[in-house]
C-alpha cells in the first residue's frame, strides 16, 4: 500500500472537504475509520468515505478522483455565493 498523503495538494483538499480515502482491507477494521481524515491508495482503487454521511465512493483512477474533487469545490465556491447574496 502506498500512501498518496504526501502530495499536499491532495491532502489539503481532503481536509477542506472532509472525506476519508480507505482500502478495502481498512473498511473490515472499523477503528481505522475513527482516525483523522488521511489518502491511502491501493492497486488503482481509491475510496472516498464521507466524514457527514459515511458514504462509500470507489474510485477507479485518479482522473476520477479529480473530477470528484474539482466537482465538490465548484459547489463549495457556489455555495458561499448564495450565502453573501443573503
Amino acid at each position: 500500500m502506498v500512501k498518496i498523503w504526501q502530495n499536499k495538494y491532495i491532502d489539503k483538499i481532503a481536509i477542506s472537504i472532509k472525506i476519508k480515502i480507505i482500502t478495502a482491507s481498512e473498511i473490515q477494521n472499523k477503528k481505522q475509520m475513527v482516525k483523522r481524515h488521511y489518502l491511502s491508495y491501493n492497486s488503482n482503487n481509491l475510496q472516498i468515505n464521507s466524514s457527514k454521511k459515511m458514504k462509500m465512493i470507489k474510485i477507479t483512477c485518479f482522473q476520477h478522483f479529480r473530477s470528484f474533487i474539482n466537482t465538490h469545490i465548484k459547489l463549495k465556491k457556489i455555495e458561499r455565493k448564495r450565502r453573501v447574496r443573503k
